[in-house]
This record gives C-alpha cells, sequence and structure tokens, in this order.
C-alpha cells in the first residue's frame, strides 16, 4: 500500500471520513508494505502538526494515526534545522525524524532501520 504526497490535512481528513484507517492498520497486521511519502509520511506518525511547517496548512486535528511514536518532517534539508528546532522547543514531548528525499525509515517488528542520513530531534538532546 502506498500513501502519497500532497495536502496533510486533506489527506488525513478523507483517510478518517472513508474509514481507510482501519483498512490501514488491518493492512498493517497482516504483515503487508505500507510506505508513506511526504503527507502519507506525516500521517503514519502520532501528530501532523509537523505539516503547518511545510504547508503553511491550519491542521484541524493534529493527532495523525499513531502508527510510530514519533513525527516525519519529509523533504528535509539542514536549512530546516532551526525551523525543526524552534517545533521542538514549543513541543518537547515530541521526537521528529527529518528525511531528505533519497532516505527512508524501515520499521519492521518492533525494529529500526534509518537509511541514509536522517536528523533526529528531540527535547532531550536540547535539555528542554
Amino acid at each position: 500500500m502506498h500513501l502519497s504526497g500532497g495536502q496533510t490535512s486533506y489527506f488525513y481528513r478523507m483517510i478518517k471520513k472513508r474509514g481507510f484507517d482501519k483498512i490501514i492498520r488491518e493492512f498493517i497486521l497482516s504483515r503487508k508494505i505500507l510506505i508513506g511519502m511526504s503527507a502519507g509520511a506525516i500521517i503514519m506518525g502520532k501528530s501532523t502538526r509537523i505539516a503547518t511547517l511545510l504547508e503553511n496548512d491550519i491542521v484541524e486535528n493534529d493527532k495523525g494515526l499513531c502508527l510510530f511514536d514519533f513525527e516525519i518532517f519529509p523533504h528535509y534539508t539542514e536549512e530546516k534545522e532551526s525551523i525543526i528546532t524552534e517545533y521542538i522547543y514549543e513541543y518537547p514531548d515530541n521526537m521528529v525524524y527529518g528525511l531528505p528525499n533519497d532516505a527512508l525509515i524501515h520499521l519492521k517488528e518492533k525494529k529500526m532501520r534509518l537509511l541514509d542520513d536522517i536528523s533526529i530531534y528531540h527535547s532531550k538532546v536540547f535539555n528542554i
């Protein structure tokens, strides 16, 4: 299954409205492959709030699908570091993985592999 990009809040709202979130969970439980790109990756995390940094989008409900306990910041470049750091100061309980366009996170059976140069932001790193 492939969750594509687009406007994060609209994409998430349509998934919930159509009950597709339940289908996604059943799909994962059957041990099939789920791929999320851009907005599709954002909605898989615990919150979609990070999309406001990318899209100038107002996120009505910031809860994600909670398939993992962190947030994805897609299209990451080092120029984005300061806005992610500010975000972490504002939401210190959140962990953000900054993924450049050619990076990926592979989750399988409670194991995680980071492939390529991924930046991880968390309040404990900044002693908040």
